[in-house]
């Protein structure tokens, strides 16, 4: 009898055992998980002004005819990224598109840019005010 009870007791502590190295597993998963959320919410973070100098760098870039670089560019932005550039420069851009559209009207409207030499861009539609 003492031997089955010696033989559970050692089971129960493998069990004991095997339950802390999963609890510590989890907590590492929890851990990453939470740092690559942070960091995705760091990179959610778009500022007008960075965009609307990303963009005059792109521009000059399409002048020197370095379209791989701005094509290489913007692939390695996001889909979010993509479209809170195309609000920063009021960039005419279906931002319902998948990311490879907006890429592409990107590129086109950085050409069009190039060639008649001044940026494209929505006017702000003005108020109006009843009197």
């Amino acid at each position: 009898m003492n031997a089955e009870l010696n033989k559970i007791l050692k089971n129960m502590e493998r069990c004991s055992a095997l339950l802390q190295e999963i609890v510590q597993d989890l907590d590492k998963l929890k851990a990453q998980s939470t740092a690559k959320k942070r960091e995705r919410k760091q990179r959610r973070i778009f500022r007008p002004e960075e965009h609307s100098t990303l963009y005059s760098l792109l521009l000059e870039e399409c002048k020197k005819g370095n379209h791989h670089t701005v094509a290489k560019q913007l692939e390695q932005m996001s889909t979010e990224e993509l479209r809170a550039f195309a609000r920063a420069n009021r960039l005419p851009v279906n931002q319902k598109a998948a990311k490879e559209g907006m890429i592409k009207e990107f590129q086109s409207l950085l050409a069009q840019a190039t060639v008649i030499g001044s940026p494209v861009f929505i006017q702000p539609k003005e108020r109006e005010t009843n009197l």
